[in-house]
């Protein structure tokens, strides 16, 4: 069972959520979304990050930081098959209209080279296109179904965080792994409570948002009463009340809590309500599939000249955090003006936003852009409260508990709450990782825990036929290729001699190289010798538990032009995936296989700062390599890089001819030239240097650098 997870974005952050599922030969994301404090490419997962092929998309909800990037998803993979809710389906597709909306404001605004790019993905027309015409499967709660073309099964289980939220519970084989998407237990106003703890028993991984972890929530019963009476206290004082309000979820929320308000309190049903923004179309939808309340003195229209009239109202404005183009910031740019206005937030408010300012009370006329002198509003006039959809610490405890899981995977939270998390944990004999974006965590079938890369050094063996060879040789023997009983039994009477693999190997324990603990790749030819020499060392090796998977180079076969035009190039791609799975933490023996492998080898490890060993004929200790004085200048490789794509990537052969004619002679090598095709490609040096080189780029943008841009460019 092959089980890897790699956040794209949500690892230890709120924002961007997306994650890779890779289980057996299928690729699945669970979320497309986009960060809301940041614009352009800057607000996306980690795209570059992304196999060739998705087979699946599961959207848990329709809140934008789970749907934003769905439209570019799906210009990456027209064909890929995405799994949501009935509600989710509509309310995402009204979301991502709204957010074009925004971005056509915004692009009224100056707009760089990036943002110019990135708003190609987003338009009015290629939405409706999306959903009309791609594979949107609409599915019901608490039922099984087949993954298309798989043997997975999944079910969708109401999340009750937003209408049509779900957490997908995932089966094959036997291995069982739930993600609960945005999820809340107990009850809100209209949401009843998540189903997980009926049916999420026994499962062997739990991916679970961790967004209040250690934090206990209020009641939401009790902060809702505790809203209502301070709206009617302030309606008692002829006040006019805006409540910032995210469109979906909140703002039905509040509905009905005001809903409830007016039959507790008549006088109420006398003051005009008023919801501008999104959250209007939102309601329409939620009253489809809920039985939200029918305000009295309800009012859907603009209400600008109303704003001056005296006299209490009460107004649910979109957004819930005062984002700058919004209805709720141009509202309370209004009410900071007047002395008989309040702001409500019923929620949280992300420092990064214009309603955290507000509640701090700091620079409102720059924040405004308003004469200090027109502030009227008092600093007691701002409060907020906390209503929260999420599970709180106590909910996240006993989900896990009930669960069953030993493997948790935290997602969807604030970094320092998670580490604090992570230390409670240690006494509930729970395996807890919570990733970082781009961090690769796997299963262990062996130990069946997961495990994560970067901890973990990999061990990159180049295997030859050796082992072959020598059974020919010593045994006088032909090979059967329908067992591998009989050259067990050749290295179990031979020893470490029986080929070059197993000799290296013990030579490196010998060498004190720490392996033990390890995961090796064994890198196989094209051919039927290596392929089978592969399966006779991963049994073998496994025998002396080592964590053994086999990776075979397509194209490394005896025939010289596909040798050098395949199976190098695939062969180094293949080193630099696994070096950049593991972080860098690897190293290379390459004492089997071609003797190519070995000069490439030795190429990446210079360019990956890496251990090669190797092991020759007749030496009694395995040598490493040592690194060359050399050391490769990526700023230089950086300033003809968009040129290198060009020559790469551009549909016209003339102008890729003329952009590669513009290199300087030193990159010309790089490139070879396919005049039948009319098309160029990187040579295995040029795979070697232009991996190593988006590596490099990739920790730069980690460490602050944003070279998202750059993928998109690439694919399209």
């Amino acid at each position: 069972m092959k089980f890897n997870f790699i956040p794209l974005g949500g690892g230890q952050e709120i924002g961007a959520n997306s994650y890779l599922i890779q289980i057996n030969d299928k690729n699945i994301i669970l979320d497309a979304g986009s960060n809301p404090n940041y614009r352009g490419f800057r607000a996306l997962p980690k795209f570059e990050l992304l196999p060739k092929k998705i087979d699946a998309i599961f959207v848990s909800h329709a809140h934008f930081d789970h749907i934003g990037s769905l439209p570019i998803y799906a210009s990456l993979y027209k064909d890929v098959d995405v799994y949501m809710t009935e509600p989710t389906f509509k309310l995402s597709k009204r979301m991502l209209h709204n957010t074009i909306n925004n971005m056509l404001e915004q692009k009224k605004e100056k707009v760089d080279l990036d943002d110019y790019q990135f708003l190609q993905f987003y338009n009015h027309g290629l939405l409706n296109y999306m959903y009309s015409n791609f594979n949107f499967h609409k599915i019901k709660y608490d039922r099984f179904v087949t993954m298309k073309n798989s043997d997975i099964q999944f079910k969708f289980i109401d999340a009750s965080h937003i209408v049509g939220s779900a957490g997908v519970l995932f089966e094959t084989k036997g291995f069982k792994f739930f993600y609960t998407g945005d999820y809340k237990l107990t009850a809100q106003s209209i949401e009843k409570g998540a189903t997980f703890e009926k049916y999420v028993k026994d499962i062997d991984i739990l991916i679970t948002e961790s967004t209040y972890a250690t934090k206990k929530s209020n009641h939401y019963q009790e902060e809702s009463s505790l809203l209502l009476n301070y709206i009617l206290e302030n309606v008692r004082k002829n006040k006019k009340i805006l409540l910032p309000s995210f469109a979906v979820g909140r703002t039905q929320e509040l509905i009905e809590i005001l809903g409830k308000g007016q039959n507790l309190f008549p006088e109420l049903k006398k003051i005009p309500i008023f919801v501008l923004g999104l959250g209007n179309s939102v309601t329409d939808i939620y009253k489809i599939y809920t039985d939200l309340s029918d305000l009295k003195n309800f009012n859907k229209n603009e209400m600008k000249t109303l704003i001056q009239k005296n006299g209490a109202q009460i107004i649910i404005a979109t957004n819930g955090m005062l984002m700058r183009n919004t209805a709720s910031f141009d509202i309370a740019r209004e009410f900071v003006q007047r002395k008989d206005s309040c702001i409500i937030f019923s929620g949280y408010v992300s420092p990064k936003m214009p309603g955290f300012k507000l509640l701090q009370f700091s620079a409102l006329s720059k924040l405004f852009k308003l004469p200090s002198q027109k502030i009227k509003i008092s600093k007691e006039a701002i409060k907020q409260f906390h209503l929260s959809a999420h599970a709180d610490d106590t909910e996240l405890n006993g989900f896990i508990k009930s669960s069953g899981a030993t493997n948790i995977i935290l997602v969807h939270g604030d970094k320092k709450k998670i580490g604090l998390f992570k230390k409670n944990k240690s006494n509930l004999n729970k395996n807890v990782f919570a990733p970082v974006n781009g961090e690769l965590i796997y299963y262990d079938n062996r130990e069946k825990l997961l495990v994560s890369a970067r901890e973990q050094q990999a061990i990159i063996v180049t295997v030859g036929i050796s082992l072959l060879s020598n059974f020919r040789r010593i045994s006088k023997k032909k090979i059967d290729y329908k067992t591998i009983v009989p050259l067990l039994k050749f290295i179990e009477e031979t020893g470490i001699k029986s080929s070059a693999e197993i000799e290296s190997i013990e030579k490196l324990r010998q060498k004190q190289v720490n392996i033990t603990e390890g995961k090796f790749y064994l890198l196989v030819s094209d051919t039927k010798d290596g392929r089978f020499v592969g399966k006779v060392l991963k049994l073998y090796f496994r025998t002396l538990n080592y964590n053994v998977e086999i990776i075979k180079i397509k194209g490394l076969v005896p025939q010289a032009k596909e040798f050098a035009k395949i199976g190098l190039v695939n062969f180094i791609n293949s080193v630099a995936d696994i070096i950049e799975k593991h972080s860098g933490n690897a190293i290379i023996n390459a004492t089997g296989g071609y003797k190519a492998e070995i000069s490439y080898a030795t190429v990446l490890g210079i360019l990956y700062k890496l251990k090669v060993y190797y092991l020759f004929d007749n030496f009694e200790e395995i040598i490493d390599l040592p690194q060359l004085p050399l050391n490769f200048d990526f700023n230089y490789f950086k300033k003809y890089y968009e040129n290198m794509e060009m020559v790469l990537n551009t549909a016209s052969f003339e102008y890729a001819k003329d952009c590669y004619e513009k290199l300087p002679e030193i990159l010309k090598p790089l490139f070879f030239v396919n005049e039948n095709l009319g098309k160029f490609y990187l040579t295995p040096n040029g795979v070697a240097f232009m991996r190593a080189y988006k590596n490099d780029r990739e920790m730069m943008k980690n460490n602050g650098g944003n070279t998202i841009f750059d993928f998109f460019k690439m694919s399209h």
